[in-house]
Parts: structure tokens; sequence; C-alpha cells
């Protein structure tokens, strides 16, 4: 199993639903190739809503340097990512709640694709909400 598994989960007329879950031990190389990933499957959204969900929720081990790694993350969110992306976070961990909420405050931009939840129900919770799709 990769360190972090990227998998389309559900794709319709009106939207795609990324699912990312990240296993210890993981690396910057393996984040980057993860978004890699990510983008190539959202490059044939055609106009479609994307939500993403980031399961960090399994993970304990964090790589030093998540402060620069993430605030490049939501620099580029906050200059190239359409109205129709948005990204969930789903993590119990303080510190990177926190610091995905710094960052939002820094980044007000990247801020409206971003949201945080604690558990992986939750994150299907909020994108049904968000989108209005009684399909899942």
């Amino acid at each position: 199993m990769p360190p972090i598994e990227v998998m389309l989960i559900h794709q319709s007329d009106e939207m795609l639903i990324v699912h990312s879950i990240y296993h210890d031990p993981w690396t910057w190389h393996d984040f980057y190739g993860a978004m890699s990933q990510d983008r190539r499957i959202t490059r044939s959204a055609d106009g479609r809503t994307v939500y993403r969900v980031m399961d960090m929720s399994e993970t304990r081990f964090i790589p030093s340097g998540i402060v620069g790694h993430f605030g490049r993350m939501f620099r580029r969110f906050a200059h190239t990512r359409s109205p129709f992306e948005t990204t969930v976070l789903v993590t119990s961990n303080p510190y990177l709640h926190t610091l995905g909420r710094i960052l939002c405050r820094f980044y007000p931009k990247a801020a409206l694709h971003m949201r945080h939840v604690p558990t992986v129900p939750e994150a299907y919770v909020l994108i049904k909400r968000l989108s209005g799709d009684e399909v899942f």
C-alpha cells in the first residue's frame, strides 16, 4: 500500500470527489506525488465541481517542514483554484487544525476553498450539504 492513496470516489455530471488517505510514514515526496495524481484525475472535471477529501485521520507522523509545504499549497490554492473546488482536511490533530486556521488567515482566498472536519463521515456530510447532491 502506498503511503498516500489517491482515489476517485464519486463521479457524476455535476461533480468529482477525490479522496486521499495518508498512512504513516509519509514524506513530502509522497505528498507531491499524491498532488500530481489528484491533478491527473481532476483535469477531467470539465466544469464540474471538485471536492477533495485529504484524510489525515490515521496519520500521527508529520514530516518536518510542514509550515513551508502547507504554505506553498495554500499559496497555490489562492492563485490557481477555481471557485468550483473545495478541499476538506480530515484530522483531529490539533497541530494540523491550528496550522490550517493560521494559513487561512494569511491566504483568505484559499480559505474560501478549504474546510476542516475531524472525521471522514463528517467530510461526506459536509460535501453533501455543500453540493446539495443526494447521490451518496
